[in-house]
């Protein structure tokens, strides 16, 4: 302030550069925190990666979902291979790592039906054969780790020639685990197991139909071109 000035004026200039500096403060506040929680929100929407070009690449957890969800599934698809599609010739072979798939309560049941034969009978029976295929009509499974799933297998069971048809209705839990190739490839680990199984006609209305619902919902992918 120099001499000869009016101290009011002075004052009221202060007061101006105040409220002038609070306010650019304030948009500046305003500013950061719109762009810090932009960032936070596209962090949780998105995941980058850098390609061969060292070009960063968002990645959408949408779609990771989807690809992890797709692994749940051939985890499933995978299972029911090691413990119902059986011969005398890969028997032993999955009988040991069907439990490189499961935890302790699956294990238990898996080595009791062991113990009731389940396995053996395809060594002492000559030309016992059993395939088995998820109905994927039937597949109700949740989309997030924990994965709970719910499906039938259909299992054929041949003996000398003779085809008996079964459906078994399973219900289990996976969990995330550290990956094991070739034992364990998808990281998943199922850790609660239960199946009912059930004798069918396979020439009856009900079974046919069950498999062709399969098979258009294993087919209902888009073709290219719309042809």
């Amino acid at each position: 302030m120099k001499t000869g000035e009016d101290f009011f004026t002075v004052l009221k200039k202060n007061n101006t550069t105040v409220w002038v500096v609070g306010f650019v403060a304030i948009l500046s506040i305003l500013g950061s925190l719109f762009f810090a929680f932009t960032v936070y929100k596209d962090s949780t929407n998105n995941i980058y990666s850098i390609n061969e070009k060292g070009e960063l690449i968002p990645l959408k957890k949408l779609e990771i979902q989807n690809a992890e969800l797709i692994q749940a599934k051939a985890n499933l698809e995978l299972f029911v291979d090691q413990y119902y599609n059986l011969d005398a010739f890969s028997m032993k072979r999955k009988r040991e790592r069907v439990l490189w798939l499961v935890g302790d309560q699956p294990t238990i049941i898996i080595k009791d039906r062991a113990n009731k034969g389940y396995f053996d009978e395809f060594l002492s029976i000559a030309g016992l054969t059993q395939n088995a295929e998820i109905l994927q009509q039937t597949l109700k499974i949740t989309k997030e780790v924990p994965y709970t799933a719910e499906f039938v297998v259909r299992i054929q069971r041949v003996n000398g020639g003779v085809s008996e048809f079964y459906n078994s209705t399973i219900k289990l839990k996976m969990e995330r685990v550290n990956r094991n190739f070739p034992y364990n490839p998808y990281g998943l680990l199922i850790t609660q197991f239960s199946e009912s199984l059930q004798k069918v006609d396979v020439k009856s209305e009900p079974a046919v139909e069950e498999i062709k619902a399969s098979e258009e919902e294993t087919n209902q992918n888009p073709k290219e071109n719309g042809k």
